[in-house]
């Protein structure tokens, strides 16, 4: 069977873009994050246009409100993951005691105790805890300096494209006046940002939902931190698989440390069923059809992001691929929408 120039043309392209990108992540992944929060903060941009108030002003006080969001965030969560890191030899007991239980039955479980033991940095018998090995301030004094040029880098990326985005359409537009099927482009790529952002704002309201639930679970069990938790669990679930397992794990070693017997399991399987309701049930009656994807294709497209870019990969993955099926037209939030005013050239 031949395969077609063109088709091996564009299998070319697209490895050679994704080899470009895994190298320079470092300076794509801020980028690209940057960039989708853009899209996603567009109707800020668009709301302060309307208002006539100048798109410098919306763009700074805009970018100035992501950095108080993330700090503020950072702050909150700092006192429980010092605690959560001061923990960690206690809770590697804890799941040790719980791991000689479930084997106990097996043979050789002298052998596993003791492997488990050297694993997780603790002693059999009655020997103390060895403790954990925490990042030092040499190690931090290293990366300091590749975060906070990352960090610029983010935050230069979403003003400048917060500022100029009208212009970038526009030169799209001329630059590509018509699709293949005889769309304008600009309407196209606006069609494609108000999906990403509705979608968007939708999944940001149904984590709030879902992190006050786990904060007032939290609370009633009498974990520590509960309003901690719930933050993580906000945040978490917009990395879709991964965040709520990872999640689910660190309630399991959390509840090994502060309960005991069956309720220790008691936080995890309170959260995975708040999960399951969110993911069942309230997800697809607010999202609807209109934005319903594949989950093979959600999946494939988060391990491509986690692969290219870590992290962020897995945070921009989701709005990344609701944007390239908006502007093919395999999905819309929304019917299409006549272009705007042109705005005045950025001067």
């Amino acid at each position: 069977m031949r395969i077609s120039n063109s088709l091996l043309r564009t299998l070319a392209v697209v490895l050679v873009a994704l080899a470009v990108l895994k190298v320079t992540k470092v300076l794509s992944a801020p980028i690209l994050l940057a960039l989708v929060v853009g899209v996603i903060l567009s109707p800020v941009i668009e709301s302060a246009t309307r208002r006539k108030i100048p798109v410098a002003i919306a763009a700074a006080g805009t970018t100035l409100g992501s950095i108080a969001a993330i700090v503020g965030g950072l702050a909150f969560l700092a006192p429980a993951i010092e605690q959560a890191l001061l923990e960690i030899p206690r809770a590697a007991a804890a799941m040790r005691g719980t791991l000689d239980g479930l084997l106990a039955f097996g043979q050789g479980i002298d052998q596993v105790t003791q492997d488990v033991g050297k694993v997780l940095g603790t002693e059999t018998g009655d020997a103390a805890v060895a403790s954990a090995d925490l990042p030092s301030a040499m190690d931090a004094a290293l990366f300091a300096p590749q975060i906070m040029g990352q960090a610029l880098i983010f935050l230069g990326t979403l003003f400048f494209f917060l500022l100029t985005r009208e212009d970038i359409y526009v030169w799209a537009g001329g630059l590509f006046s018509k699709t293949s099927d005889g769309k304008d482009v600009q309407s196209v790529i606006r069609n494609a940002d108000r999906s990403v952002s509705r979608y968007f704002m939708t999944i940001t309201a149904i984590n709030i939902i879902l992190g006050l639930c786990v904060t007032v679970g939290l609370y009633i069990f009498g974990a520590p931190w509960p309003v901690s938790w719930g933050l993580a669990a906000f945040l978490l679930n917009y990395v879709l698989y991964l965040g709520p397992a990872a999640f689910a794990i660190a309630l399991l070693v959390m509840g090994h440390i502060q309960f005991q017997g069956l309720l220790s399991f008691g936080p995890m399987v309170m959260f995975l069923a708040m999960n399951f309701t969110e993911g069942y049930l309230l997800t697809p009656s607010l999202v609807g059809h209109r934005l319903r994807i594949n989950p093979l294709v959600i999946f494939l497209a988060l391990a491509l992001g986690l692969w290219l870019w870590g992290i962020v990969g897995g945070i921009v993955a989701l709005p990344l691929l609701v944007w390239v099926l908006a502007a093919a037209g395999l999905v819309s939030w929304y019917e299409e929408q006549p272009l705007p005013p042109a705005a005045p050239a950025v001067r």
